[in-house]
């Protein structure tokens, strides 16, 4: 299955939100987050 890993500034356009909230929501949907190579924080989305 491929694994797709967005900022949360790119999280914030799909949700139609600010990246504050995308941050939180990855928060409170407990999603998998790293801190990429580049600096950014990265979350990872699950498909159920």
């Amino acid at each position: 299955m491929p694994q797709i890993w967005m900022t949360y500034d790119e999280l914030a356009t799909l949700c139609e939100c600010t990246g504050s909230e995308a941050r939180l929501r990855a928060i409170h949907l407990s999603l998998d987050r790293r801190k990429s190579r580049d600096g950014a924080t990265r979350v990872k989305l699950t498909w159920r």
